[in-house]
């Protein structure tokens, strides 16, 4: 495995942790309160899979 991608599993990771806190929070009763941090985080996850395809 090639050092960068060890740098994008670590982003990969992160971006997997914070969505995983948002959607606990929006399963707890703030489901619209979440739409904004969730889009963010899709951002987040289109970007990381553009950087992904530059790669190859």
């Amino acid at each position: 495995m090639r050092p960068e991608h060890l740098n994008y599993m670590a982003q990969l990771k992160g971006i997997a942790r914070n969505l995983n806190q948002l959607t606990r929070s929006a399963n707890a009763g703030g489901f619209a309160a979440e739409v904004a941090p969730h889009a963010a985080i899709i951002t987040q996850i289109e970007d990381f899979l553009k950087q992904l395809r530059h790669d190859r």
